[in-house]
């Protein structure tokens, strides 16, 4: 007998408003015996603190419903099994208010919403069910003109998806990135394994040297976790420059691992080995982090910090070992 799962669908439109860009967002599911719905609003912590400015409620639709904006949840008082609807508005994040460096820094893992591209994490876009059981979750950008053949996630080359979602991380870790003008480059390593890459912004590092250090890599890698054939995974380089004073002081290299996905931010004088000690530790938090950890995306991934950092550490050194990215003296 098949499962069945509580559903929730996702339909996801770029618009263009008062001078700037966004997406609007319907979320659509039926409610059960309770007459209550929890969603958990996208995080507002850590790189994403203050984000909560850039969600916009727009409707809520069900019978009998009244709502409520709390810190991080979305409370919706409606009748039993009714269907609900949820529309709300995502925004660029306004930097204004901050000193010029940190605004940089600090916006690069907001979602970047433009007329003719977007990049945006999952746990920058999504309300969520809170709940502990499996659910089953559709995501159409189809809504996104000029973008529907031109969408690029964690979860392959579509813009529908359909997946069955046994944790929130399963959806909220994760990336999209759509282009009518730029488009991921595809990436074959010697097993056959397909990936896509996407690049930014100049470098002082010849294009080439990075693209077959991210291959290597990752072909690594997932030989060292016994997955020499995976899904697609898309990777995004990101080397946009401060202002040349700023660059001195302000000189980054960072990155987020995700589902099937990483994101890399750097300064454009950023070194060969900097950059291949991040894409290491990075792809290693995809496993580390992201397929191996809690139950859930809560407390408990906190607590294991010293596991999914020391771990993720220990081993990308491992891995730059065998793969003489360093010497033994750096290792020990």
């Amino acid at each position: 007998m098949t499962e069945k799962f509580d559903k929730y669908s996702y339909t996801i439109t770029h618009i263009h408003k008062n001078e700037s860009y966004g997406f609007l967002i319907t979320l659509a599911f039926d409610s059960g015996p309770e007459e209550r719905s929890v969603l958990k609003m996208p995080e507002s912590f850590g790189p994403l603190a203050g984000f909560e400015k850039c969600i916009s409620i727009v409707d809520v639709e069900s019978t009998g419903a009244n709502w409520s904006r709390t810190e991080g949840e979305l409370v919706i008082e409606h009748s039993a099994f009714q269907p609900v609807k949820v529309t709300y508005e995502i925004k660029n994040f306004p930097l204004s208010g901050r000193s010029e460096g940190h605004s940089k820094i600090m916006s690069l893992f907001y979602p970047r919403i433009y007329k003719s591209q977007f990049l945006a994490l999952g746990n920058s876009l999504f309300l969520y069910p809170k709940t502990d059981k499996p659910i089953e979750v559709t995501l159409d950008f189809g809504q996104t003109s000029g973008f529907k053949e031109n969408v690029y996630s964690s979860f392959g080359n579509r813009h529908f998806i359909n997946l069955i979602s046994k944790r929130s991380g399963d959806l909220l870790d994760s990336l999209f990135f759509g282009s009518t003008t730029d488009h991921p480059e595809k990436l074959i390593d010697k097993s056959g394994n397909v990936d896509y890459i996407i690049q930014q912004g100049r470098i002082q590092l010849d294009d080439e040297v990075v693209r077959q250090n991210t291959i290597r890599i990752l072909a690594g890698l997932r030989a060292f976790w016994g997955e020499d054939t995976a899904p697609p995974f898309l990777v995004y380089l990101s080397f946009d420059p401060l202002t040349s004073d700023e660059e001195k002081v302000f000189s980054y290299h960072l990155g987020s691992a995700l589902r099937n996905a990483l994101t890399i931010y750097a300064s454009p004088n950023i070194a060969l080995s900097d950059l291949q000690k991040l894409l290491y530790h990075e792809m290693m938090h995809c496993w580390i982090g992201i397929k191996l950890r809690a139950t859930d995306k809560d407390e408990e991934d906190f607590k294991l910090l010293w596991f999914t950092e020391g771990f993720t550490e220990y081993f990308a050194y491992k891995a730059m070992l065998r793969d003489s990215v360093i010497l033994a003296e750096e290792y020990q």
